[in-house]
């Protein structure tokens, strides 16, 4: 269904208009599009960090990182990303 919400978002029609023409049922089109749209979101609390190439230099830099309930992370710039992980419960 994500591909069919898609081409709706591309489409110069509005989402009326793309059910009526694809023969989709205005509710279900709504819930996928909700579903799409969370799907799209990234995890409340963090922004998605994009990094191409070489990871950039953090030697004399510090990482920080504020957790919503207010607790604060404080780490060396030089500590590897796996480590990162595992202090913020990535897998």
């Amino acid at each position: 269904m994500f591909q069919i919400i898609k081409q709706a978002l591309e489409s110069n029609m509005t989402n009326r208009e793309f059910c009526r023409e694809n023969s989709i049922h205005e509710h279900v089109f709504y819930y996928w599009l909700r579903r799409y749209k969370e799907d799209q979101s990234p995890v409340e609390g963090f922004i998605p960090i994009k990094v191409n190439g070489s990871p950039p230099s953090f030697k004399n830099d510090k990482i920080e990182i504020q957790y919503p309930n207010g607790i604060h992370l404080s780490l060396p710039g030089h500590i590897e990303v796996n480590r990162i992980k595992t202090l913020i419960g990535l897998k």
